[in-house]
């Protein structure tokens, strides 16, 4: 499919397009083509602002999640739950780094902790843990978190979904192979710091 303003797409808008059937701008998650790329202070409406197939799910009783090989708040998975006026929102340093107000302008990794959307999905598992974690916490492979707002998501999670029910957050095979599906309803995975492995180099390395 083409973006509204070029013919060649990325995977922001066509996630958008194909999760919610409205073509936006080339870079854009769920935020309508009259709202130019990188505008930090649209006026967020129910005209500037796409909800798609996941909302539309969980409106009718159905349970949702995603699961992804890509960082979690890469551009394809995240055009399930964000909005965002450029797909490089990833974390609050890229929201700064563009000069905006990270209050006003929630960074792709804190909207999965706290949009409605997704954090009412059953199941989110893919990559993407230093997006998640402050810069002082190691993310028990020896990698420290990105975010300099001194937030730590996962604790976050943790902490919301304790009072939705029982959940569980993994971060590597072991742990989620340990997961009682009868006993968890809400269920966080984050395997790798950046995008997971291909599963060559997981079979070389002999890696979990």
């Amino acid at each position: 499919t083409y973006c509204v303003n070029r013919q060649v797409a990325d995977s922001a808008c066509t996630g958008t397009a194909y999760l919610s059937g409205v073509k936006i701008n080339y870079g854009m998650l769920n935020v309508a083509a009259s709202v130019p790329r990188y505008d930090c202070d649209y006026e967020k409406t129910n005209e500037t602002e796409i909800f798609g197939i996941m909302k539309w799910a969980q409106d009718a009783g159905k349970a949702t999640g995603i699961v992804t090989n890509t960082r979690i708040t890469h551009a394809s998975p995240a055009a399930s739950y964000a909005q965002s006026a450029t797909r490089g929102w990833e974390y609050d340093v890229e929201v700064r780094g563009a000069g905006c107000d990270q209050e006003k302008t929630m960074d792709i990794a804190q909207q999965l902790v706290r949009n409605e959307v997704s954090k009412n999905f059953k199941v989110a598992m893919g990559g993407g843990r230093r997006y998640f974690l402050p810069r002082d916490v190691n993310d028990g492979e020896g990698a420290r978190g990105y975010r300099e707002d001194g937030k730590n998501l996962v604790e976050e999670w943790l902490e919301t979904h304790k009072a939705m029910g029982e959940s569980e957050f993994v971060w590597n095979r072991e742990q989620l192979l340990a997961v009682d599906p009868k006993k968890t309803e809400y269920l966080l995975g984050l395997f790798e710091a950046s995008h997971m492995k291909f599963n060559l180099v997981v079979k070389e390395q002999n890696a979990q």
